[in-house]
This record gives C-alpha cells, sequence and structure tokens, in this order.
C-alpha cells in the first residue's frame, strides 16, 4: 500500500467494520448497483422489492469481503516495515 492508502484506511479502520460496510458497501455499491440494475438495464426485472433486497445483500457482501482484502494489505504493508 502506499502513504495515502495506509492512511485513509487507517482513517476507516478506526470507524470500524460496521460503518464501513454499510457506506462502501451497501451506500456505494449496493445502491447504485441497485438503481442502474433495476431502472436503467433493460431486461426482465424481478420485483423491486426483490431486486432491492438481492442488492442490498450483495452491497453488504462487498463491503464485507473489502473489508478483509484492505485489511489484509494493511496488515501486510504494516509489518513488513
Amino acid at each position: 500500500m502506499k502513504p495515502l492508502e495506509l492512511e485513509r484506511w487507517a482513517k476507516a479502520r478506526a470507524q470500524g467494520m460496521l460503518r464501513y460496510v454499510l457506506v462502501s458497501g451497501l451506500l456505494m455499491w449496493g445502491l447504485p448497483m441497485f438503481v442502474v440494475m433495476t431502472f436503467v438495464i433493460s431486461r426482465p426485472q424481478p420485483p423491486v422489492a426483490l431486486s432491492a433486497i438481492l442488492w442490498s445483500v450483495g452491497g453488504v457482501g462487498f463491503g464485507v469481503a473489502m473489508w478483509f482484502i484492505q485489511e489484509h494489505r494493511y496488515r501486510k504493508a504494516t509489518q513488513a516495515h
């Protein structure tokens, strides 16, 4: 990780996993994907409520996965020094 990345991740991890997952996963990934895949892409659609649930779960999963990936990168970078 570059120094700026280390600094940003240190701030994000200080705020906690729950906040990171909700903001980065649900709001920054799940919500845009829901909007695009439900209202922009032209294809057979599941009901809007089902789509919202699926993309919310996907956003949380994405946030959790990114938390662990970033945490691994952070630990690896800080142990190397």
